[in-house]
């Protein structure tokens, strides 16, 4: 496919069209473009029914899972549940960009505590307070399921 079909592509993705996201994909346009662009940006958009979409066709783990930090960065819930499995966790929190961001708080919460605690393992002189205090609790997994910007504006009133 052409660049200027790819780029609409990229486009009604941004914009979360999702009749026009698959009218793309019925032509032929390649969903794995700019590595997995399309994926990545629907992800940090919070658009569901085209991260389900596109999905089975792009590559999530692309950019050192891109869609999952993005995903859990905005605090989309569902999104991350649905990346989490095809991603890869470890690369991730690697990142210490990554985790001196909220995100890494809310991808945290998405996981079971054992794995919680096993990523961290890893680089835990990296880590905020906050996500140190969040694992030593017992309430890792009876946090709500609210998104991140949600949380956010409770902890500021």
């Amino acid at each position: 496919m052409g660049i200027d079909l790819d780029r609409a592509f990229c486009r009604a993705t941004t914009r979360g069209n999702l009749a026009q996201v698959a009218g793309f994909l019925a032509m032929g346009v390649d969903p794995k473009y700019g590595d997995s662009w399309a994926l990545q940006e629907a992800a940090m958009l919070g658009h569901t029914e085209i991260v389900k979409l596109l999905l089975p066709l792009s590559d999530p783990k692309a950019n050192a899972s891109w869609a999952l930090r993005v995903a859990a960065e905005q605090g989309h819930l569902e999104i991350v549940r649905l990346l989490l499995p095809l991603s890869d966790i470890d690369q991730v929190m690697l990142d210490a960009a990554f985790i001196e961001t909220n995100g890494c708080d809310f991808l945290l919460s998405c996981l079971p505590a054992p794995k919680a605690r096993k990523l961290l393992a890893v680089n835990p002189e990296i880590l905020f307070p906050r996500t140190r205090a969040m694992l030593d609790s017992a309430s890792l997994q009876q946090r709500p399921a609210t998104s991140h910007k949600v949380a956010t504006q409770r902890q500021r009133t």
